[in-house]
């Protein structure tokens, strides 16, 4: 079995990832179930300009059309709330949202960097709160931003032990000795592995634990085969890992963390 814990999609100014494209990457490469976010709710381009506010689509908006495509492949797939701290909040009227559509959620997904605000800033903590609410993990896009580094992630994840923080593309640095450090010593914090060296991986498990590393592969970002980009990593884990660390970090981790119930069962090519 295989749970792909890192799959976006959406539209975004020149940015397109599109939905029919998620669908056939878990149909071809017969992945069991998919965690997704719609990417639509980037608040800053590439280049830390903000995006024309007409231009974004609203919080509630981007997240409902999360919910309806998890409607339509429900044995598939389960959403995470990508959130807009920057420009709109975790406003009354989102955690209203978040209370009728929760059953299509397990989790909400911070991208620091694209709404330009630090992990710790106050405008992130209703979010967190509301994962504590609802016993959802808070995942963190990482990848060396200087509005989430290892510092600051477990700052917050120190603050809220109860909220179990997954930190994915493990900060994206050369030198993984102080994440490794990080995620053994606190309980909440885990990682993926997009963007992640495979020597790494081994690496994080031997030292952590396999309970502490998900498989994502941030399909579609580069399109439905974006997951091929990642065969010779999988070898390596195959090679390198035991029965139950690769049972772990391929899929129990995140039936675990998101609280899934996988009806569907494929021979896939990952795993």
């Amino acid at each position: 079995m295989v749970i792909d814990s890192h799959i976006h999609f959406g539209k975004v100014m020149n940015l397109e990832l599109p939905e029919q494209d998620l669908i056939r990457y878990i149909y071809e490469y017969k992945v069991d179930y998919a965690i997704i976010s719609n990417v639509s709710g980037i608040e800053f381009d590439d280049k830390m300009n903000e995006i024309d506010r007409a231009r974004q689509y609203p919080q509630i908006q981007l997240n409902k059309r999360t919910a309806d495509l998890v409607k339509e492949y429900p044995e598939r797939l389960k959403g995470l709330c990508w959130i807009k701290p920057h420009g709109e909040g975790c406003t009354e009227e989102f955690e209203r949202f978040v209370e009728e559509y929760k059953l299509y959620f397990c989790g909400i997904k911070v991208h620091p960097y694209h709404s330009a605000i630090k992990i710790t800033d106050p405008r992130i903590i209703p979010y967190i709160l509301l994962c504590q609410k609802f016993n959802w993990p808070c995942v963190i896009h990482s990848g060396s931003s200087i509005y989430a580094p290892l510092k600051a992630i477990c700052q917050i994840a120190e603050s809220y032990p109860d909220v179990k923080f997954i930190m994915v593309h493990m900060e994206s640095t050369q030198d993984d000795t102080k994440i490794i450090e990080s995620i053994k010593k606190l309980p909440n914090l885990y990682c993926d592995t997009t963007w992640m060296n495979p020597k790494s991986i081994v690496k994080t498990i031997g030292s952590c634990g396999s309970h502490k590393v998900l498989f994502g592969t941030h399909t579609v970002s580069n399109g439905v085969h974006t997951a091929d980009q990642y065969l010779d990593m999988i070898e390596y884990l195959k090679t390198n890992l035991r029965g139950k660390e690769l049972e772990d970090v391929f899929y129990k981790n995140a039936a675990n963390l998101f609280r899934l119930e996988v009806k569907h069962k494929a021979k896939n090519i990952f795993y």
